[in-house]
């Protein structure tokens, strides 16, 4: 039998009878880049490691101190290059003062550490901060932290550890931080936190963790956050928080829960921040925030709620933020958010719903942030919006909308953003944004608007971005974009442009971004981008372009052209590397290359005109 290979289990079992195994220690020499963190904490950065067995012994350290530095000034040891399977032993005995140890890089080529044991960290008394990432760590020694009695934060994040023994933390009173995210735990001891009674922060997020205990929080009085989303839990335990009345924030993401008790959160008085988004909760129990009055953030978005109780944020008189992101609800109550004066932020997004009452937002004067895409609303109150004259954000994309009163957004002067985009809008009332002189950005994509007035946007000075695109558009007014001088993107694709304006972006110099994609353009006029000299983008892809009297060598940052698919030519101008498209014949780096091909393809008359035979009669 090879008994080396055996050696940590018969190590384990004598260790767990009281006793120890000695081996065959090898000494190794490093070397240290000293410096400072971005903290200004002086420390030793190990880049060249090699070590690929147990029982390494630190002998020395090598490496050029900093001025009026020296070991014992060392706080901070990083282990970031090379290779080290197990940390070596004996690193306490030559930096006395450590209070920060750290093993791997957040985003690097891991270390490939395999395991802790509790000699790794002897006469390190001082030690306040570990930080494991990126490594392979399977399996942590019930007593290797037993000798950190100032242990204050402990981090293990990316490995494949697979379980937590109940002892781990049993001496480390001082513990205030535990992370062990992205690993493949299944299940947490219920005395795990037990002897921790500063424990204010926890999280186990990305793990496989299926049940968690009651219990196992019971004597953490002074526990502030709790974090374990992107697990697979089913279902808590209504006791799960009964002596944590500093709690403020929970997050329980992205697991499998169904139902949640509405006597678990009785004692968190406190709590202000609350996420049970992307689970499978089908009801939220019309209670389960009552006298929470310090709240400030509830997420239940990606559920699969139906309804919504009328009561369940009544007493959360200091809510700011509401995500229902992602449901199935199919009506609100009215006084659903009557209580909640300070609320800033609402999404409704992607729901079912079909109505709305006008009075919904009645009390939210603080309101800047509605979201409701993706429902099934053929209507917007007239007076929706009338008494939130704060609101700066307005997304009501893929609804059923057919018309838009003149009035909705006359209380909104503060508006900056507006999506419309995916209704069925046929007409905009030319007042429509008479009042919102601070608009900055208008979706009206994949409508069916026919026409649009020249003075739609004629107050919008600030605006910057404007999407007209697949609408049913013919004609585009000369002086539709005159006032917006700080206009920046412009797209009319997939319409029904068969001219276009020479003088339409004469007044738009800020413009960098235009795309006329999938129209029925035939000629591109000489001065269309006269004075658009910042433009970078330009998409006329689609069209039946047989005249292009554009010089687009004069517009020196134009990174793309694309007109690809047109009748006189079929090329892209893209100066940087992009993924290759077989389906366009010519792509040029070069731009006066690009320019060659249109003068020679798309100008009118022709340069070279074919030969015509010249008959005489005398």
């Amino acid at each position: 039998m090879k008994i080396t290979s055996l050696k940590h289990w018969i190590a384990d079992t004598v260790r767990q009878s009281g006793s120890s195994v000695s081996e065959a220690t090898i000494k190794i020499n490093l070397h240290c880049s000293y410096g400072y963190d971005g903290d200004g904490i002086y420390g030793c950065w190990l880049l060249d490691l090699n070590i690929r067995k147990p029982n390494f012994v630190v002998n020395s350290v090598t490496g050029s101190h900093m001025l009026q530095r020296e070991d014992k000034d060392v706080e901070l040891i990083a282990f970031v290059g090379g290779v080290m399977h197990f940390l070596p032993d004996n690193v306490g005995n030559i930096f006395k003062n450590l209070k920060y140890l750290g093993v791997g890089k957040p985003s690097s080529v891991s270390i490939d550490t395999e395991r802790i044991f509790r000699s790794n960290f002897q006469n390190l008394e001082h030690l306040e901060e570990i930080i494991l990432m990126n490594n392979a760590i399977e399996e942590l020694d019930a007593d290797s932290l037993w000798d950190l009695p100032n242990l204050q934060s402990f981090q293990l994040k990316k490995n494949k550890l697979k379980l937590l023994h109940a002892s781990t933390f049993s001496r480390n009173s001082k513990l205030t931080t535990v992370f062990v995210l992205s690993n493949v735990l299944k299940a947490l001891p219920q005395n795990l936190f037990e002897n921790n009674p500063l424990l204010e922060v926890v999280a186990f997020d990305g793990n496989s963790i299926e049940t968690i205990a009651d219990g196992i929080f019971d004597t953490n009085i002074n526990l502030k956050t709790v974090s374990i989303k992107g697990n697979r839990l089913e279902s808590l335990g209504s006791n799960l928080f009964p002596f944590n009345s500093e709690l403020e924030s929970i997050d329980f993401s992205n697991n499998a829960l169904k139902t949640i008790d509405e006597q678990i959160f009785k004692t968190n008085s406190k709590l202000i921040k609350l996420a049970i988004a992307s689970n499978e909760l089908e009801y939220i129990p019309p209670l389960l925030l009552q006298n929470k009055t310090l709240m400030k953030e509830i997420n239940f978005k990606k559920n699969l709620l139906k309804s919504i109780d009328e009561r369940l944020f009544e007493t959360n008189i200091r809510i700011s933020e509401i995500y229902l992101w992602s449901n199935q609800l199919k009506t609100l109550p009215r006084n659903l958010f009557h209580n909640n004066l300070v609320l800033e932020v609402v999404d409704l997004g992607k729901n079912f719903i079909r109505t709305i009452d006008e009075t919904l937002f009645e009390t939210n004067v603080l309101l800047r942030k509605i979201s409701l895409e993706s429902n099934r609303l053929n209507e917007l109150p007239r007076h929706l919006f009338k008494h939130n004259s704060l609101l700066e954000f307005l997304n009501v994309r893929s609804n059923f909308l057919a018309t838009v009163n003149v009035n909705t957004f006359e209380s909104n002067g503060r508006l900056r953003e507006v999506y419309f985009e995916g209704n069925y809008l046929t007409f905009l009332p030319t007042e429509l944004f008479k009042n919102n002189l601070l608009l900055r950005i208008v979706d009206l994509g994949n409508n069916s608007l026919e026409a649009i007035d020249e003075r739609l946007f004629e107050v919008n000075l600030n605006i910057r971005q404007i999407f007209l695109s697949d609408n049913i558009l013919d004609t585009l007014p000369t002086n539709l974009f005159r006032n917006n001088s700080l206009l920046e993107i412009v797209d009319l694709s997939k319409n029904f442009f068969e001219t276009i304006d020479e003088n339409i972006f004469r007044t738009n110099s800020r413009l960098t971004k235009i795309s006329f994609e999938g129209n029925q353009l035939q000629s591109l006029p000489r001065n269309l981008f006269q004075g658009n000299d910042l433009l970078q983008h330009i998409d006329f892809r689609g069209n039946s372009l047989k005249v292009i009297g554009i010089d687009f060598t004069e517009y020196k940052r134009a990174f793309y052209i694309n007109l690809y698919k047109n009748v006189c030519v079929d090329a892209v101008f893209f100066n940087v590397d992009g993924p290759s498209t077989e389906t366009i014949r010519n792509k040029f780096k070069n731009l006066t290359e690009f320019q060659d091909l249109l003068i020679a393809n798309c100008s009118y008359p022709p340069i070279n005109p074919p030969s015509s035979r010249i008959i005489s009669v005398e």
